[in-house]
């Protein structure tokens, strides 16, 4: 997976997160990060990943932020009042 969201995003770094206990996060990052990843076909080295350090309230602070985005980055959250989505025209 995280071989496809480079290839498709180019981030920077990947970070899981959740619902999960903080413990299981970062098993599963140490889990990723001990397997043989392959870089994407375009030459894009595979990003980092590590584990959310936000915990269970990640959800409740994403949604809270949508109001500052929609207020003060016009474009970066869809909405019916707005031509583009995410700096594209619809």
């Amino acid at each position: 997976m995280a071989r496809v969201a480079t290839a498709f995003v180019d981030p920077e770094l990947i970070v899981i997160g959740g619902r999960l206990p903080s413990d299981m996060n970062a098993d599963l990052v140490e889990r990723i990060q001990h397997l043989d990843l392959v870089g994407p076909s375009r030459g894009l080295p595979v990003a980092p990943i590590q584990a959310s350090k936000l915990g269970p309230q990640t959800g409740a602070l994403g949604a809270a932020s949508l109001p500052v985005f929609a207020s003060f980055f016009a474009g970066s959250v869809g909405s019916g009042h707005n031509p583009y989505v995410n700096g594209r025209r619809r």
